[in-house]
């Protein structure tokens, strides 16, 4: 918490607290690029609702943001052993609107494709029956 207090005051974050589903996915289409930079996350519940909303997510490289995110195809793998190199790959993609653009509109295909409830459902009926 004190460190959380310690961003508080800087203008380019804004601390929001507890939100409904609703808000959250209104502040995701208010916003431009998804971060998730956690070492030690599984699965992240965010990371899948801001691939649905068509965002560009930038997230580390771990093995849970690795088995979503494809790197420039529909998101970002930033190297969290390598953060200057890339730091300026992103810089650099982060200045080319139309690629920014079909790589959120990937983010957004893969997970209608692969990441609602019903194609969940359907692969681990799959492996059920298969057994």
């Amino acid at each position: 918490e004190k460190l959380l207090s310690m961003y508080a005051s800087n203008e380019l974050i804004k601390l929001l607290g507890r939100k409904n589903k609703s808000e959250v996915t209104s502040l995701l289409k208010e916003s431009n690029v998804f971060f998730l930079l956690s070492t030690y996350e599984g699965q992240s519940f965010a990371l899948t609702e801001a691939l649905a909303n068509g965002m560009l997510c930038v997230v580390s490289d771990i093995p849970g943001n690795m088995q979503l995110v494809k790197h420039m195809q529909n998101g970002f793998i930033f190297n969290l052993q390598h953060q200057e190199e890339s730091t300026e790959e992103l810089r650099k993609l982060l200045s080319n609107r139309s690629q920014v653009k079909e790589i959120a509109s990937n983010a957004r295909d893969y997970a209608v494709a692969n990441l609602n409830t019903s194609v969940i459902a359907h692969r681990i009926m799959d492996e059920i029956t298969d057994l």
